[in-house]
């Protein structure tokens, strides 16, 4: 239940307009608030559940930390921020790198006839030495394997050397897992407008979450209670929810349904009907009592007063 005086946006026409809550028709579409996106969108007018226009009516005055305020009766559902769902993403499996193949190890060189082929080629010159017992230097095939070995030797040295001096490099999977952040998912948390204090966050258009400032008890006169397709609506541009007095119900271990999905799930035959059956579409009158239907829901979802 929220104050006649306060300001929605709807779409009608094809005009965005802002209006008090009270000039609103059934079939306006009025901006809500999507939990799952976590976006502003437009969704239909269906019911007004309960109105008065004449009565003192006790609120609460919240006041969010920009100086942004909402007038709300303590068992209406409000929209906080909840805890945030946060992703890891997974490094991706190191790549292994098969060492090269040398093609004169494994083929065999072409002799005879063709062998003509082979004799400029590479494999024919790396061969040299072996074939002939010398290279073309002149050195004996035991001499330029020393070389060889001393030269390797001290390049293995230099090169143990440099790298002591030297910070061992990242590997190219070290350095992607580095670049990849958390992924985190903004979520709402529901509750009853009495239950929120200062600290808590509630959302606002085009702000997002804004802390609570303060709390405070008003009296005010009149209040109606809206009821949208989608359960929610942005009243003076904050997120609220279409139902009250309802609260989580348990029903297996860590399977909870949530205030707002009992909701849904009560207005949820209205919401088939109303697409069938248009109904009354004037302006809001005064209501001696809650709508039947409103009433219906509350009986079967509605917390029991102790």
């Amino acid at each position: 239940m929220v104050s006649p005086s306060s300001l929605v946006i709807a779409l009608r026409k094809g005009h965005v307009m802002t209006v008090r809550l009270d000039e609103l028709v059934l079939g306006d579409l009025v901006l809500g608030f999507d939990v799952k996106t976590q976006l502003p969108a437009f969704s239909k007018l269906i019911l007004w559940a309960e109105a008065d226009v004449s009565s003192n009516i006790k609120y609460l005055l919240i006041e969010l930390e920009d100086e942004s305020t909402v007038k709300v009766k303590a068992d209406q559902l409000i929209i906080l921020e909840g805890e945030p769902i946060i992703i890891t993403p997974e490094p991706p499996e190191p790549v292994v790198v098969q060492p090269a193949v040398n093609v004169c190890e494994t083929t065999p060189l072409i002799t005879g006839s063709a062998g003509d082929i082979a004799e400029s080629g590479t494999c024919e010159e790396e061969s040299d030495v072996s074939e002939r017992g010398s290279d073309k230097t002149g050195y004996s095939a035991s001499e330029v394997t020393e070389n060889q070995s001393a030269e390797a030797t001290l390049n293995a040295t230099k090169t143990a050397l440099e790298s002591s001096e030297k910070p061992p490099e990242e590997s190219e999977t070290a350095k992607v897992a580095k670049e990849l952040e958390d992924i985190v998912i903004t979520t709402s948390n529901i509750v009853m407008s009495k239950t929120v204090k200062p600290g808590d966050a509630i959302y606002k258009r085009n702000a997002g979450y804004l802390p609570v400032k303060s709390v405070t008890k008003i009296v005010e006169k009149g209040f109606c209670r809206p009821i949208t397709v989608s359960g929610t609506i942005l009243v003076d541009n904050i997120a609220i929810s279409c139902y009250h007095n309802l609260g989580e119900l348990y029903l297996k271990e860590k399977h909870v349904m949530t205030a707002q999905t009992r909701g849904r799930v009560g207005y949820s035959p209205l919401v088939f009907c109303r697409k069938v059956f248009k109904g009354h579409v004037g302006p809001l009158e005064a209501m001696e009592r809650p709508h039947w239907y409103a009433r219906f829901v509350n009986n079967v979802f509605g917390l029991k007063k102790s």
